[in-house]
């Protein structure tokens, strides 16, 4: 990193993308702030400025609708950005059938269409500097099916497989690209996505950030958190009908479905 170096993160106004910024700027970035709310980027871009005299760009965009890549490209035309959180996205859970069409879609945009136009537009800039980092954000329910949070999982296996692929495009390149996935995390996530919100054992932003700096340049993807990575590494040795039942029962049981 170098001191005018800038940073994107999308999904900045919460949970994972604002742990991202603050920690980021720790770091010496300058961040670029993308979310739905320009209040909540305006609030949260005066407290960087203030804490680590970093400057900061607020870039208000709704990415699960229109043609967004042509305002963040040219919000960040004349920026060095060589780092990216390409962090934005939300869930939805339940019978695949019960949940409302335009949810599902949204959902497919922002997780997966969003990401990787996100993904080509900043991976080209990097490769003709000869230098960046990028993480995009998957999650543990990208590793296995899951039944009552079906679209999300396929999401996000869609998230870390182009993830893995692009480390392995990206490295002789210069540029580091990690998959990163959390588990159910301390933030708003759950609550919207119907999800009830006293879980035991959930992880800290904090673990998440942390998790993914120390992986990042390392490997093609991280799993947050030892006990999920014992799990997952075990799934592969399950058999799929079984991995099913078993994934359904934990879901039914954190939606509080009967």
């Amino acid at each position: 990193m170098r001191t005018n170096d800038w940073a994107v993160i999308t999904g900045a106004s919460s949970g994972i993308g604002k742990g991202f910024v603050y920690e980021l700027a720790k770091k010496g970035y300058n961040v670029v702030l993308v979310a739905r709310s320009r209040d909540k980027l305006e609030i949260l871009a005066a407290d960087i400025e203030k804490q680590f005299g970093r400057e900061t760009r607020v870039i208000p965009l709704d990415l699960a609708h229109g043609d967004f890549i042509g305002e963040l490209a040219e919000g960040t035309a004349r920026l060095p950005v060589t780092m990216v959180i390409n962090n934005a996205g939300f869930g939805t859970s339940g019978p695949f059938l019960e949940n409302e069409d335009l949810r599902e879609t949204e959902m497919i945009q922002l997780n997966c269409i969003a990401v990787t136009k996100i993904a080509r537009l900043f991976l080209k800039r990097m490769v003709e500097i000869g230098r960046g980092d990028m993480v995009i954000v998957a999650s543990t329910a990208a590793v296995q099916p899951c039944p009552w949070f079906a679209t999300y999982a396929a999401t996000k296996a869609f998230d870390l497989y182009l993830a893995e692929a692009l480390w392995y495009e990206m490295r002789e390149k210069g540029i580091n690209v990690l998959a990163l996935n959390p588990p159910a995390t301390a933030t708003n996530f759950l609550a919207e996505a119907g999800i009830p919100t006293y879980q035991k054992g959930l992880a800290t932003v904090e673990q998440v950030v942390r998790t993914a700096f120390h992986a990042l340049g390392k490997k093609p993807s991280v799993i947050v958190g030892g006990k999920n990575r014992l799990m997952a590494f075990s799934e592969r040795f399950t058999p799929k009908k079984l991995l099913l039942f078993v994934t359904a029962r934990i879901m039914k049981k954190m939606i509080g479905s009967s």
